[in-house]
């Protein structure tokens, strides 16, 4: 017996479903009313029904304006998203995805901090801290946004701090490494995963960048790459450590038919997947935690906060970090140099209390 079937509908119908029928005839149906359209497909009342349907569901395709959804539409078609860069972009669309329901009937003129409020708790309830955390960021961009163009009045979240404190007694993510830890993993890594644990903690680079790198990024001396994150582009001296490694590693690759131009390449000669990558860290960090030779918590956005501090801690200023980081601003850049400010002021204070031959 036959099945129905789906057909694909001419261009000239856009909106139309063609279901093939047990007995061969086809029937044409509108796809979102899911309502049955006259037999006769391409005639004038076919036609004249195809239009009414449309312009009867038409208003609930493209949210009002003065809603919070319409101005996440506003904000998409305007050069300041389409600037962003596309990991950026995507983020975002993320986040509008996840608050589009109750942001169809959210009137931006009775936006109250309160509301972002009861987003910011619905979303931790649902995808933790983290992405309620990057909601409210998002939110206060996009209003700020709204109110440089004249759509909104006043942001009210602009002077507010509304992001959720990490809880106490969690550990904090993505924390640095521990110099022990990094001779540790990069003693123990080998191939495709030691080039890429080298560039990440002498060089800050993120895990994506890393993956891309080619050696015609790589002149022997230095490294120049554009970040996938910002679009800045970043070009560093390389340590003699890490050009130690990547020339190693570049003078055994393996012979295979089709020569990679990746710096991280895995045992067959082929790049990394991102998944596959991190499975090979993973593992190579676990064997190490189990063995006792570093702490729990490592993770490969850590050797990026391990190359700043590092930097902070030999005296570098703000914009020295930033410019190894390849940062627009100094807001990371600063909590690194204050961070190793702590640490010096601290080792100061234990020493003031214990000086050299003191006995208590």
């Amino acid at each position: 017996m036959a099945i129905p079937t789906t057909i694909t509908p001419p261009a000239s119908f856009p909106g139309v479903q063609l279901i093939r029928q047990k007995n061969g005839v086809v029937r044409a149906y509108h796809r979102k009313s899911k309502t049955r359209l006259p037999d006769a497909i391409g005639s004038p009342e076919f036609l004249a029904e195809l239009e009414r349907l449309n312009a009867k569901v038409r208003p609930s395709d493209k949210p009002l304006r003065g809603t919070l959804a319409g101005l996440f539409d506003a904000y998409r078609e305007n050069p300041e998203f389409r600037g962003l860069a596309p990991r950026t972009r995507a983020d975002y669309e993320k986040v509008f995805l996840f608050l589009r329901p109750g942001a169809e009937q959210k009137l931006l003129l009775n936006f109250k901090v309160k509301d972002a409020l009861e987003i910011r708790n619905a979303a931790e309830k649902k995808h933790k801290r983290h992405f309620a955390n990057y909601c409210v960021t998002v939110l206060r961009l996009v209003l700020n946004w709204g109110a440089l163009y004249g759509l909104i009045d006043v942001n009210p979240l602009a002077d507010k701090r509304l992001k959720l404190k990490r809880p106490h007694g969690m550990p904090k993510a993505n924390r640095r490494w521990a110099s022990y830890e990094c001779d540790a993993v990069l003693e123990a890594a080998a191939g495709g995963v030691r080039v890429a644990i080298a560039m990440g903690m002498f060089l800050g680079m993120r895990e994506g960048d890393v993956l891309r790198a080619t050696r015609m990024n790589y002149d022997g001396a230095r490294l120049t790459w554009v970040q996938g994150k910002t679009g800045e582009p970043v070009r560093l001296p390389v340590a003699s450590r890490l050009k130690a490694i990547l020339d190693e590693a570049l003078a055994a690759r393996p012979a295979t038919g089709v020569e990679h131009l990746e710096l991280v390449l895995n045992q067959t000669g082929q790049p990394y997947t991102p998944d596959g990558f991190r499975t090979m860290l993973w593992k190579l960090i676990h064997k190490l935690e189990i063995a006792g030779a570093v702490m729990p918590g490592l993770t490969f956005h850590g050797l990026r906060h391990t190359a700043a501090t590092a930097l902070a801690d030999l005296g570098a200023s703000p914009h020295e970090i930033a410019a190894m980081l390849g940062q627009k601003t100094l807001i990371m850049a600063a909590h690194y140099s204050a961070e190793a400010n702590r640490e010096k002021l601290g080792e100061a204070a234990i020493i003031r209390l214990n000086p050299p031959g003191m006995v208590r």
